[in-house]
């Protein structure tokens, strides 16, 4: 008689995972919710990754794990299902072992599923676990192309001559199923499905380039016809609620769309360029990406993860998080928001924009033009009896003051600064005209993160270090005489890399350390004292990378090309 498998909670437990405190209160909580399994509510509660309960349950399933980032599928094998039909199941076929086909899938319990797709392809079937959203991304890339390049050559079939603005004005531009629109729905839901951050459409001499950005690189997508571009243009101008015939100033404007079991907010920027109007689209607040606002998935080591959450824990005092433009700051102030609204707390946000709508928070969008600036609104807040009070970004002397006087007054606030790293946040303060007792009095702590490109395994090509690669290592240079370097295959798209992994800087004050701000010391002086505290910098974190074949030099340099080395 087969042994009968373990259940998820108990494997959960002795991978280390969970607490049985925690299985208690998610076991509890199933039996209130309909419909939801186990490995559902532990996601819900932070609990757990989805990668760790994936892994979880093939090892309570005996069923393998597939990694979909270093594992590809068969152009052949993800042909024998309809891309629509994978989509709304959540299924890839990866390839095929020993005349059956192997199916990725992320629920093993989807019979009815695997029945059907026995009958549609005609194989029997091995299937093997992968975390949900990876596998999403992977049924998109397995599928790339086909939806959005039919949608794109109807269009450029129908715009075989140039548009005039009075064809355009002919245009009824409300009805959602012709070809223009059909297009820009599957860019979008194609962008957002591969974890793009931006759409561009870039008007040439010639045709109209789209280009998605995806880990921080812009990435070329496709090419239609420049007949198309005015139709293109005036399209998303009037979804995000922009004057079209305005072409001679840029715009900006917002769309909040709905795709396919997905929501986002879009930004869009226009931009008058000599060949025409360029388009920006940002996309923010993507619902198939849970795993953001989760703390768990945030991606820091253990050790930053304890001072961050001690942090949050506090019930005053201000957090800073600090980083260049797409570093990942607000989606750490997200994670860090989800957790905390779980109490029965008031909890405000001013943010410009909104990037992301979140329960149990009162959010508030910034509009200068109606007077509603950073300052003008949390003078505001404070008359609203608030528990935390979240700054999008510490712009000028007005909002810091106010922000930490905040602070200092009870409330436990959270900003951004567009700053290198901890150390000099502080000094930027200061620099703002914050006083620096204020600073240390208000100050809980500093997070600086980056997102580093990670290299792709299947590629990467190991060469000694030339003497340029010594001057970026710095003190480094004598225990490293060779590092790994970007190559580009299939696997990674001829790119060399495969994603990015977040590296951070965590600076959690102490009294030594407040005496040091308010006495005015340098920045290299507190980055000297959190040296000897044992102090974990972003250069250190970023060499780990380079020494493990994780990242290469190049990127090294990119990362803390301003992080002097003390």
């Amino acid at each position: 008689m087969a042994n009968k498998p373990k259940k998820l909670g108990m494997v959960l437990i002795e991978e280390g995972i969970i607490t049985e405190a925690q299985l208690t209160r998610a076991l509890d909580l199933q039996k209130r919710s309909k419909d939801k399994r186990l490995g559902e509510v532990i996601l819900e509660l932070s609990y757990a990754t989805e990668e760790q309960v994936a892994k979880a349950i093939s090892k309570q399933m005996n069923m393998p794990y597939v990694d979909l980032n270093t594992t590809k599928s068969d152009p052949k094998a993800a042909s024998l299902l309809d891309s629509q039909y994978a989509k709304e199941r959540c299924v890839l076929p990866l390839g095929f072992e020993n005349g059956s086909l192997v199916v990725a899938v992320y629920d093993p319990l989807e019979y009815f599923t695997f029945e059907e797709i026995r009958s549609l392809t005609g194989y029997d079937l091995k299937t093997v676990i992968s975390p949900k959203t990876v596998l999403r991304n992977a049924i998109e890339h397995a599928y790339s192309g086909t939806e959005a390049a039919s949608a794109v050559k109807n269009l450029n079939d129908e715009y075989t001559d140039e548009v005039t603005d009075a064809d355009l004005e002919n245009m009824d531009e409300r009805v959602e199923e012709t070809a223009l629109a059909r297009m820009i729905n599957s860019l979008i839901n194609q962008a957002a499905e591969t974890g793009a951050s931006d759409i561009h459409f870039e008007p040439t001499k010639d045709a109209l380039i789209i280009r998605f950005r995806i880990n921080g690189d812009l990435v070329y997508h496709t090419t239609m016809k420049l007949s198309a571009h005015n139709a293109v243009v005036t399209r998303i101008k009037l979804l995000s609620e922009m004057n079209i015939a305005e072409k001679r100033v840029p715009q900006d404007g917002k769309i909040h769309y709905t795709g396919r079991g997905f929501e986002l907010d879009i930004r869009v920027s226009s931009l008058p360029t000599i060949y025409g109007e360029k388009i920006v689209m940002r996309l923010l607040g993507n619902t198939l990406r849970p795993e953001l606002l989760n703390l768990n998935g945030l991606g820091m080591d253990s050790i930053t993860a304890e001072q961050f959450q001690s942090m949050i824990k506090a019930p005053n005092g201000i957090i800073l998080v600090t980083g260049p433009t797409g570093s990942g700051k607000t989606t750490t102030l997200y994670a860090a928001l989800s957790a905390l609204s779980r109490k029965p707390i008031n909890i405000v946000s001013i943010e410009d924009p909104v990037e992301q709508r979140l329960d149990g928070l009162n959010q508030v969008q910034v509009n200068e033009k109606a007077g509603m600036t950073f300052a003008s609104v949390l003078r505001s807040i404070l008359r609203q009896d608030p528990d935390i009070i979240m700054v999008g970004e510490m712009r000028d002397e007005e909002t810091a003051q106010l922000g930490m006087r905040a602070a200092i007054t009870g409330h436990l606030v959270f900003s951004t600064l567009h700053t290198n790293d901890t150390c000099t946040s502080i000094m930027r303060l200061i620099d703002m005209g914050v006083p620096p007792y204020m600073v240390a009095a208000a100050l809980s702590g500093v997070i600086a993160q980056r997102l580093v490109k990670t290299l792709c395994p299947h590629c990467r090509k190991m060469l000694p270090v030339t003497e340029q690669e010594k001057l970026v290592l710095g003190s480094a240079a004598g225990d490293i005489t060779e590092t790994y370097h970007p190559v580009g295959c299939e696997f990674c798209s001829n790119t060399g890399y495969t994603g990015r992994k977040p590296i951070f800087e965590c600076l959690k004050m102490d009294g030594k350390m407040r005496d040091m701000i308010s006495s005015g010391k340098s920045a290299g002086e507190l980055y000297a004292y959190g040296k000897s505290k044992g102090m974990r910098f972003l250069r250190d974190n970023v060499l780990d990378m380079v020494k493990s074949g994780e990242t290469d030099l190049a990127e090294m340099q990119r990362v803390v090309y301003s992080v002097e080395e003390q």
